[in-house]
């Protein structure tokens, strides 16, 4: 081949790579965006005698495998499962959901103290649990947050004094990934409060 030919083909190939490279490096990305449940944090409990004399501990929450990743889960009532790609929690779904079930325990004024994640030498119970559904739910009717836990309360030997799940669907104020994020914290408030009052009367009945 003559030498002048191959050095067109070969300065060609170079135009067509850097072409090529600046329109992947110039293409529209979507931001990805980070959501946290929203809500705003609760007045410290009022002085005074508390309802019970325990200190409480909240444990760190396990997950279904679906749940232990930040992008947001869609489901359709048939079932099929899908990720938003570019809409994602700020943390994890079980860490946001402990720390909001210690925010909500330390402001009930229901137990002596309450900390997050402390030992077992310096608390009495401890609230735990799993993460069973934290999704969008997406029906005929519209789109709804979903979110179903199951909730321990344990003493320090590791004895069950309660256990059960709850749940709740809330329905989306509107269109958008935006009005799905607060229906989820909707339902997040409704299954905190729901697992207090039933671990209240559970230690009601042991006085």
């Amino acid at each position: 081949m003559n030498v002048s030919v191959a050095r067109r083909i070969a300065a060609g190939f170079g135009v067509g790579a850097f072409a090529l490279a600046c329109v992947l490096s110039c293409a529209s990305i979507p931001p990805t965006n980070h959501y946290v449940l929203g809500l705003p944090r609760e007045p410290p409990p009022p002085g005074g005698e508390t309802r019970f004399p325990q200190a409480v501990s909240i444990d760190p929450f396990e997950s279904e495998p679906m749940y232990v990743r930040k992008k947001i889960i869609w489901r359709t009532e048939s079932n099929r499962l899908g990720y938003y790609s570019y809409e994602r929690w700020a943390a994890l779904p079980a860490e946001m959901f402990a720390f909001r079930m210690y925010e909500r325990a330390h402001a009930s004024g229901l137990f002596r103290s309450v900390r997050a994640e402390g030992s077992r030498a310096e608390a009495d119970l401890f609230i735990g649990g799993k993460i069973i559904a934290f999704e969008e739910l997406d029906t005929a009717d519209g789109s709804y947050g979903r979110v179903e836990v199951k909730i321990e309360l344990t003493d320090g030997g590791g004895k069950m004094i309660w256990s059960g799940v709850k749940s709740h669907t809330e329905p989306a104020s509107g269109p958008g990934i935006e009005a799905v994020v607060e229906a989820m914290a909707a339902a997040t408030e409704a299954v905190i409060t729901e697992a207090l009052s039933s671990i209240a009367s559970s230690l009601e009945e042991m006085k």
